[in-house]
């Protein structure tokens, strides 16, 4: 699959003396030509800008954050309480369909509650530090005014 790519970074790698890796070279040039479609096809700006994926959008941050955890746990307890009795490939589907639904409620409710409350904690500690900068910038310039007059 990465045959092309690896030719091709072979050649990159012995005239730029480096050492490319083909398949990381191949995802980030698949990234990037995505990132430029998206920036460039209205029909895609559209698309993803409908209410489903705008949503998922929201709240990707937290689904990376706790997917990690919820599926090394939950859907693993899941898996092998259920593999002992029915087939790998049901077991596995039943154990994704299981996960996913409880997976984005604990994302929806991760983003409402502490992913969107840090960021106004945030915006709040950074609006006082300006305040306090610009008192502080205020109250140092009358001071040295004071000394000049």
């Amino acid at each position: 699959m990465y045959e092309p790519i690896e030719v091709w970074t072979k050649t990159i790698n012995e005239w730029i003396q480096l050492n490319i890796d083909p398949r990381l070279l191949a995802r980030t040039l698949g990234a990037a030509m995505i990132l430029f479609a998206l920036l460039r096809s209205k029909v895609l700006q559209k698309v993803f800008g409908w209410k489903p994926f705008v949503y998922l959008g929201q709240i990707s941050f937290s689904l990376y954050l706790i997917h990690f955890t919820f599926l090394n746990t939950y859907s693993a307890f899941l898996f092998s309480k259920v593999i002992h009795h029915i087939s790998y490939n049901l077991a596995y589907a039943i154990t994704f369909m299981a996960s996913m639904v409880p997976l984005f409620i604990l994302s929806h409710y991760y983003m409402k509650y502490i992913d969107q409350g840090a960021i106004k904690l945030a915006r709040k500690v950074e609006k006082k530090m300006s305040s306090n900068q610009v008192e502080t910038n205020n109250s140092a310039g009358h001071d040295s005014s004071e000394l000049t007059a």
